[in-house]
């Protein structure tokens, strides 16, 4: 590799490594990252599905409906939202998957 080629790329990581140190300061105090949602209520034993296909009913469902509203609603904090849908919906996916 050409030694014009490696410096560009270092300078490309120095920028996205201040970019991402800036954003992580300035939102991180007032906007929860998504994947704090995503792993702080789908992992909960109490509200997720127990068996494993309702798991991965459940875990589908999540995906779809992130996607979905990510790319035709106006919610600007889709994850959360999806979480407590699907949060609501584990113990009917439970009920029909066991039965």
């Amino acid at each position: 590799m050409s030694e014009d080629f490696i410096a560009s790329f270092q300078l490309y990581l120095l920028l996205l490594g201040v970019f991402c140190h800036i954003r992580l300061v300035t939102l991180s105090v007032t906007v929860p990252s998504p994947l704090f949602h995503l792993l702080n209520g789908t992992t909960d034993p109490v509200t997720a599905a127990t068996s494993n296909k309702a798991r991965l009913i459940y875990a589908a469902g999540i995906g779809i409906l992130i996607y979905v509203i990510k790319t035709w609603g106006a919610y600007p904090d889709a994850v959360a939202f999806v979480v407590l849908l699907m949060n609501m919906a584990a113990p009917t996916i439970d009920y029909y998957v066991k039965s």
